[in-house]
């Protein structure tokens, strides 16, 4: 054992009662008033809860078809003139030239500020075939749109690879004869505008709208289930000049006193449609 160890000692300080008693007061106090406080924040937020900070997002959807209709309107003024003079006061055509438009497009959107849109419009012109013509626009208060500078021609917008994968390739396909056929054989009448033999497939009081074009189904690709029991019929049809269409149409169907019952043709299922197999 150490000399330090041996040595030491412990040291006693007198105290007097009345300083604990203040000591304990003091602490008695400080727990009181966190209490306090925490009551009468409690107590303002019930009678007076603050005002909730609510985010309001307003959908641009609205502004963008507007506004892109506005573009196409502009582009349709700018690209086309003809002996009379040109449709915008941006263009001064050459003498006796003329420029005609067969079709515009939007061919991108970008938003520039809450009130501002780039847009750049496909048109093609007779002139120079097709051009891609950029336009921004600000939306005004007023409703209405105008540009925010003169109109440029710029390079055609870089896109993604188109591809199609809506044919349900990723699916199950349908196994079930019996409702093979009745398939077969409604899309076959939908197609042609068959109303009454379509109407024996139909279940009750379901409506159904033909295209207006009058096609005869030539064979089914692709019969595939959707995990919400619509299927989806990927066929090939062919109008009275023998243009072969490749379409799908995504078909509602439910099981009911033995057999198959159509419940939709490209609209949405009813909750009563399940998986099918």
């Amino acid at each position: 054992m150490s000399a330090r160890a041996r040595n030491s000692r412990v040291v006693l300080e007198p105290r007097s009662l009345a300083s604990l008693r203040r000591g304990a007061s003091a602490l008695r106090l400080l727990i009181a008033l966190v209490s306090v406080t925490g009551v009468v924040a409690t107590a303002r937020f019930a009678l007076a809860p603050p005002a909730p900070r609510v985010t309001i997002v307003r959908p641009r959807s609205q502004f963008e078809v507007a506004g892109a209709w506005a573009a196409e309107q502009i582009a349709r003024g700018y690209l086309t003139w003809g002996p009379a003079g040109s449709g915008s006061a941006s263009v001064q055509p050459a003498p006796a030239s003329t420029d005609r438009l067969a079709w515009v497009e939007i061919a991108a959107m970008r938003t520039v500020s809450p009130t501002t849109t780039d847009y750049v419009v496909a048109a093609d012109t007779s002139l120079h075939g097709v051009v891609y013509l950029e336009l921004i626009l600000d939306h005004r208060a007023t409703g209405q749109y105008a540009l925010a500078r003169y109109p440029a021609f710029v390079a055609p917008p870089t896109s993604p690879t188109a591809s199609v994968a809506g044919d349900g390739s990723t699916f199950p396909t349908v196994t079930n004869v019996q409702l093979e056929r009745v398939l077969v054989r409604a899309l076959g009448h939908f197609l042609d505008a068959d109303r009454v033999d379509l109407a024996a497939d139909m279940a009750p009081g379901v409506p159904v709208s033909p295209p207006p074009i009058r096609l005869t189904l030539d064979h089914i690709e692709r019969l595939a289930v959707e995990p919400t029991g619509t299927v989806l019929a990927t066929l090939v049809a062919m109008d009275a000049d023998g243009t072969a269409y490749t379409l799908t149409y995504s078909v509602g169907l439910a099981f009911s006193a033995g057999r198959w019952e159509i419940t939709s043709i490209n609209g949405d299922p009813p909750a009563g449609s399940g998986p099918q197999t």
